[in-house]
């Protein structure tokens, strides 16, 4: 069973934990470059990103992949153990596992 967080009034709200969640990066630039899954059990992402770039999860990132646009935050599911992939011209790209 899920657990949700609840606010003020008890009410359940969808919401992530900060604890035990890890942070990876990797550098964008022209070559793809991957982040590897730290935990094999978490399927959800929190990924960021300094500058436009395109992004991939489970397979190699191109120019064809999904954008990320500089400064955006999305969270993703993600299959068990799948690394994302990026690709673009610079910048950093933050992946967080959540729990």
């Amino acid at each position: 069973m899920t657990k949700l967080a609840r606010d003020v009034d008890n009410t359940p709200v969808q919401a992530f934990t900060c604890a035990g969640s890890v942070t990876s990066t990797a550098t964008i630039s022209a070559a793809a470059a991957s982040v590897p899954a730290s935990d094999a059990t978490n399927t959800i992402v929190r990924i960021a990103a300094t500058d436009d770039c395109f992004i991939a999860i489970g397979s190699v990132a191109t120019t064809a992949s999904m954008p990320l646009f500089g400064g955006g935050t999305e969270y993703f599911s993600r299959p068990r153990g799948a690394a994302v992939s990026v690709i673009g011209t610079e910048g950093t790209l933050y992946v967080t596992e959540v729990n």
